[in-house]
C-alpha cells in the first residue's frame, strides 16, 4: 500500500478522498484501517470539492500545497496505485 511506501521512505502521506462514513471512521478497517496505522493523514472534501480535486490539476495543486506545506506534491490518481 502506499502508506506503507511513504512510511519506508519517511514520507507524508495525504489521502484526499470523500467524506468517510461516520461508522468507519469510528471502526477503521481494511485498506483504510491499515493506512491510518501506519500514518496516513486524511484529507476528506466535500462531494464537490473533490470532483474539483479529479478535474482540476491547479486546483488540486493548489489545495496539496496548503495541505502538506510544501511546494512539490505527488498525486496519484484512485485506482492507480
Amino acid at each position: 500500500c502506499i502508506a506503507a511506501l511513504c512510511r519506508a521512505f519517511d514520507l507524508p502521506f495525504y489521502f484526499v478522498c470523500k467524506p468517510v462514513p461516520r461508522w468507519l471512521r469510528q471502526n477503521p478497517a481494511g485498506n483504510y484501517a491499515r493506512a491510518l496505522a501506519l500514518g496516513a493523514e486524511l484529507v476528506p472534501l466535500k462531494p464537490d470539492d473533490y470532483r474539483r480535486c479529479i478535474a482540476d490539476p491547479e486546483w488540486r495543486a493548489d489545495l496539496l500545497k496548503d495541505v502538506a506545506g510544501v511546494s512539490e506534491v505527488a498525486w496519484v490518481p484512485q485506482g492507480a496505485a
